[in-house]
């Protein structure tokens, strides 16, 4: 039951993260494959003798688990060089404002008070882009129709975003 949910773990990272994970799974002939492991495409490896798996193993690590994955840096310098001169400007403004549930509305004055850019323009801005840094995953965007949207660094990303715009 618990080799299920940990695939099913790493079949959302991998999802999420857009990334390869890399996986070696055994499966011991008694082993009937429900759940995660009929849906996910892993294809498990006969569990053989001790140093069987042992030589599989270490073949598994040398060979493909170092080419398996980026580093998170990696991950974030993809995303960081999709982004427009306009989205890291509005990164910034968010951060100046707390980067925590800021209402939409305190990123657009910020961006035309310290950025000096045009009131309008900064509305557009905001509406246009905040999709992209949502699907991105480095904001979060929280809907409310009552008081306005708000928007948050993700926490995954923080790091990464607060780094990257301090060297602006």
């Amino acid at each position: 039951m618990w080799i299920n949910q940990e695939l099913a773990v790493f079949a959302y990272r991998q999802f999420f993260e857009g990334a390869n994970i890399p996986i070696l799974a055994f499966k011991h002939e008694s082993v009937s494959l429900e759940g995660a492991m009929s849906a996910f495409i892993i294809n498990p490896i006969p569990l053989g003798n001790e140093d069987a798996v042992i030589a599989e193993v270490r073949n598994w690590l040398a060979t493909v688990a170092p080419q398996g994955r980026p580093s998170e840096q990696d991950v974030f310098d993809q995303k960081w060089e999709a982004l427009e001169a306009n989205d890291r400007l509005i990164l910034a403004a968010l951060i100046e404002e707390g980067g925590h549930n800021i209402k939409e509305v305190s990123v657009r004055r910020r961006l035309t008070e310290v950025h000096n850019i045009e009131r309008n323009q900064a509305s557009t801005l905001v509406r246009e882009r905040r999709t992209v840094l949502s699907t991105s995953n480095l904001v979060r965007l929280q809907r409310n129709l009552h008081d306005g949207d708000e928007l948050s660094l993700h926490p995954a990303w923080e790091w990464h975003v607060r780094h990257a715009i301090a060297r602006m």
